[in-house]
């Protein structure tokens, strides 16, 4: 039985403040995980690394050149800072800095294959490890101080996001409690949604054709109300309107209901999201065509094309349109703006936090924000306005709220009230306006997929590694500021989950295959072209006139249909 999630918007009425707090302590539990996963990895590493002499002399050797090569970038930083430019002639230290990491690749090769017998050997070690560790995390959820259903969500992310961690070699990262967080509902076994029409312990749902419910030309609201947390022993519900926009199906087992709180621009909205299980038979596709997509962002006329589709008769493209970029460059502008007169500001801001440093006391709060500026190398890195912005509400905060002898200098809180005044509506127009654009452009991505997943029983994309796409490959090239601004905008990583999703939804096979080759092969006659970066091309071969990305689709549509593995197979003629 397929699992898809199911989302509504929510109206909220009446929010508790309790609410909150419950938030704010599932964040302090997901921060406290976090701490503990990140000694863990170090008491982890160590346990191992000591296991076998060759695996210990092997992570030696790795953290001196990890060293080595961090300081050699260091200094190419500098020096390019200095000279203000970024192609210099330093072909010494590129060749030191290529040959460190590829001395780097081989020894962590040969250390990949000495961790794994140190892990048969450190076996018995291991066994108490992780049994510590299981009672560890399970003290800490307890307490908390969340209800069960919210600390089990809290556990279920820790745990997928630790595994995730742990597989690419990355560390979890803390998060700030910006207002955000999920409550949750779950019954074992799961429920009917007809089950919280009558209500229950901690879920209440109208009936679509109850009296309580409101109809609309293409949505129906329905009262909502859930228990989010407890106080002094007494349960707490938040009620809401479900914005009931497509019907939950009647054979359909919910196995979780979670109410989301989103912070987007100064603004927060909720969503309720509804975990189901559906029979295979409700789900089967009936169409067996296939559909190649290219995935990838090119300026066009329209705007900014960021998928590109052939099915063996038609194409068609998804276009991101200008009016949409225009505004999210305005958007940036402010943004850029409102960063100038912070970085004019600032070295007077630097020097009062260092005269004010010495007055405040090391355990006080403000002494980790204000030694934070006062350190602070502005040349090398400069001060966002989002921190300045932070400081401004603390010291204000501080003055009305005093409980100690701690006040925040008058004329800090001058310069920072001087230079906040103007800003303040344009950064909030401006960050209200991006996150509306970005929601706009995820949901222009889910209706274009869920269209192509409802259309196609196999939709066949390109393999696309998109931690190569986010970075730059030749890190001396230098990349135009237009193609670093469309390669956020058309945020590519998206547009594939949207299609992941609405596959997985609608029961379409969703096939990934190698692009090499795909765009340069000529789909016509099969020759393989030197394309350059020109979207429009000539085949050397017949003469046909080719759209890159057009050309691309065609040839993943070719691959899957003759299944064939590698565009290698299909090429007839390199020129």
């Amino acid at each position: 039985m397929p699992t898809i999630v199911y989302k509504y918007g929510l109206t909220p009425h009446d929010v508790p403040k309790e609410a909150i707090d419950e938030l704010w302590r599932a964040n302090r539990l997901w921060n406290s995980l976090v701490e503990h996963d990140h000694q863990n990895s170090e008491s982890y590493r160590n346990l191992i690394n000591s296991s076998t002499p060759e695996l210990q002399a092997l992570t030696d050797r790795i953290a001196e050149k990890n060293e080595h090569l961090v300081e050699l970038l260091d200094n190419q930083r500098k020096v390019r800072q200095q000279s203000r430019k970024r192609n210099l002639s330093d072909d010494g230290v590129k060749q030191d800095i290529a040959r460190i990491k590829e001395e780097l690749k081989d020894l962590r090769a040969q250390a990949k294959i000495e961790r794994a017998k140190a892990k048969l050997v450190a076996e018995p070690k291991l066994e108490v490890f992780y049994e510590n560790d299981k009672t560890s995390i399970t003290s800490i959820v307890k307490s908390s101080g969340c209800i069960w259903s919210n600390h089990e969500l809290i556990y279920n992310a820790f745990d997928v996001a630790r595994k995730k961690a742990r597989k690419e070699n990355t560390m979890l990262r803390f998060k700030p409690f910006l207002g955000e967080g999920r409550w949750g509902y779950r019954v074992s076994g799961g429920f009917k949604f007809s089950d919280v029409h009558a209500g229950t312990k901690a879920l209440y749902i109208a009936s679509p054709e109850s009296a309580q419910a409101r109809h609309f030309s293409r949505k129906v609201l329905l009262p909502f109300k859930m228990r989010v947390c407890d106080f002094n022993n007494e349960k707490l519900y938040a009620s809401f309107d479900l914005v009931y926009h497509r019907p939950i199906p009647d054979d359909a087992l919910i196995k979780s209901v979670v109410v989301k709180r989103e912070a987007q621009g100064d603004r927060f909205k909720y969503f309720a999201l509804f975990t189901l299980t559906i029979p295979d038979e409700t789900c089967l596709h009936k169409n067996e065509d296939t559909v190649g997509i290219d995935v990838g962002f090119a300026v066009v006329p329209k705007g900014l094309r960021v998928a590109t589709t052939w099915d063996g008769q038609t194409s068609t493209e998804l276009v991101i349109p200008n009016k949409t970029i225009d505004a999210i460059h305005y958007c940036e502008k402010i943004t850029a703006d409102i960063q100038d007169a912070t970085n004019f500001v600032m070295p007077k801001v630097q020097k009062l936090c260092v005269d004010w440093l010495e007055s405040i006391p090391e355990e006080h709060f403000m002494h980790k924000r204000i030694k934070y500026i006062a350190n602070r190398n502005l040349a090398e890195k400069p001060i966002s306005h989002h921190v300045l912005r932070k400081l401004h509400v603390s010291l204000r905060s501080l003055n009305v709220n005093n409980t100690d002898s701690i006040v925040a200098p008058e004329g800090l809180l001058s310069v920072l009230t001087d230079w906040n005044s103007p800003y303040i509506r344009l950064f909030r127009e401006s960050t209200n306006l991006k996150a509306k654009l970005l929601r706009n452009r995820d949901m222009l991505y889910k209706v274009w997929s869920a269209d192509i997943a409802s259309k196609y029983g196999r939709v066949v994309i390109e393999k696309l590694n998109l931690k190569d796409i986010a970075e730059v490959k030749d890190k001396d090239a230098v990349l135009g500021a237009s193609i670093r601004a469309n390669r956020v905008i058309a945020s590519l990583y998206s547009l594939t989950l949207a299609l992941k999703n609405a596959c997985s939804k609608r029961n379409s096979n969703l096939a990934q295959l190698d692009a090499a080759y795909t765009t340069s092969r000529c789909s016509t006659c099969g020759t393989n072209n030197n394309v350059g970066s020109d979207r429009i091309f000539a085949c050397s071969g017949c003469g046909e006139v080719h759209d890159q990305d057009v050309n691309a689709a065609k040839n993943l549509y070719a691959l899957d249909v003759n299944r064939i593995d590698s565009m290698e197979k299909l090429i007839v003629k390199v020129v």
